[in-house]
């Protein structure tokens, strides 16, 4: 064990070698070591030297760890700091987070050090949904042609809750992106500092999250203006609107979020959404959270559907350009958008596609009872599409995944 970072917190290096650190595998009450940390500490951080670069890493930092996580009622979080190194079997650590959770992980802390790295995106995804913080540190992180991950690193706050460019100049560029790697970059900025980027070392992260949960910590923000901190999303409001009834500087902001989103052809974007049937939005603190509309799909879009699918859908508005930015994302935003926008289309069907790979949207349209009518394949897209209507609104003579 090397040192305290800071009161209440204690950091631990594994390691086979031990020099001038402790091997904690040297310790044959464990248990009892980890209970009177659990006493003392705010938060224990592992810490692992990389001179495992065999597949076999993961399996072997997971052993050592063995002791610490036969604790039982501890209420200690802990965090894992892992190097990404060529050959580990993130397998192997995926079937262990369930057990890591429910023992007190609160943090996982990957190391980009090495130029060419690539985060295993799957995983954090799944580490995220569990409830568990991702952080990402690396030297020149967001240097072009350094880290393949790097926009991605930048533009999803709700995957990646908070990363340190190691080689930075100063503080402020530790923590925060070229705008030039945010998709969503040209919107307004959200009022406030997010509180990760102020409180900064993810040792002092880590006792917060002993305190909080990880969704509570990501959304709070720091208004510099009055000095207090605010949480996203808790003053959030709903506009159903027709698009003569959105004021110009929203619209504006609202076009500018589907082009940010990246998902659909911008050609037709604005004058879509001029003669829109409605347009749906959530705002908070006079920023656009979200949005969606339902808009009157163009001819010769129904001509090609009619054609691939053999239905018509000439009677009918389609649901599209649903857009929430990266801060607001997991609120259920746009879930709630999709409600208000299909109980206000009392004269018309409603329709959507969905790509076949999209199952986040997928999952939304099912909690809202809109079911998949039929299927086709883009050739401009070069995949398969699936055509989507709220239950009661499908015709009877229309037969389900046709």
């Amino acid at each position: 064990m090397n040192g305290v970072h800071d009161p209440g917190f204690y950091t631990c290096f594994l390691s086979h070698e031990p020099a001038h650190q402790v091997n904690i595998q040297s310790f044959q009450t464990g248990l009892d070591l980890a209970g009177h940390l659990n006493t003392l500490a705010g938060g224990i951080q592992f810490l692992w030297e990389p001179d495992l670069a065999d597949d076999k890493g993961i399996k072997d930092y997971l052993a050592v760890l063995n002791p610490w996580l036969g604790r039982k009622n501890t209420s200690c979080k802990f965090s894992l700091s892992i190097p990404l190194l060529p050959g580990l079997d993130w397998n192997l650590l995926e079937a262990a987070l369930p057990d890591l959770y429910d023992k007190g992980l609160a943090m996982i802390h990957w190391q980009m050090d090495e130029p060419g790295r690539e985060l295993p995106r799957a995983l954090l995804w799944t580490v995220s949904k569990l409830g568990v913080w991702n952080h990402v540190s690396g030297r020149n992180l967001f240097k072009p042609g350094l880290f393949p991950d790097h926009a991605w690193v930048a533009g999803t706050p709700n995957v990646v809750h908070s990363f340190e460019d190691r080689a930075a100049t100063s503080s402020e560029a530790a923590v925060k992106a070229p705008g030039s790697l945010l998709s969503y970059g040209k919107l307004p900025p959200l009022p406030g500092t997010p509180l990760w980027q102020i409180i900064r070392d993810p040792g002092r992260l880590l006792p917060c999250l002993g305190k909080i949960s990880k969704h509570e910590l990501l959304r709070l923000r720091l208004d510099e203006v009055t000095g207090e901190t605010y949480c996203l999303g808790t003053h959030l409001e709903y506009f159903f609107k027709k698009p003569h009834e959105v004021p110009g500087d929203l619209m504006e902001e609202i076009i500018a979020m589907v082009d940010a989103g990246g998902s659909v052809d911008t050609t037709h974007v604005r004058a879509n959404l001029k003669r829109a049937y409605l347009i749906g939005y959530a705002l908070e603190n006079g920023c656009v959270a979200g949005n969606s509309s339902l808009k009157h799909p163009r001819q010769i879009f129904i001509d090609r559907l009619r054609g691939m699918t053999g239905l018509d859908f000439t009677n009918c508005v389609e649901r599209g350009y649903t857009s929430v930015r990266p801060e607001y994302r997991a609120m259920g935003i746009g879930a709630k958008l999709l409600e208000g926008l299909t109980v206000r289309a009392v004269d018309v069907k409603i329709f959507s596609i969905i790509s076949e790979d999209n199952l986040a949207t997928q999952k939304i349209a099912l909690r809202n009872k809109t079911r998949k009518i039929t299927t086709y394949f883009s050739d401009k897209l070069e995949k398969k599409m699936g055509v989507w209507m709220p239950e009661h609104m499908i015709p009877k003579k229309w037969n389900s995944d046709k």
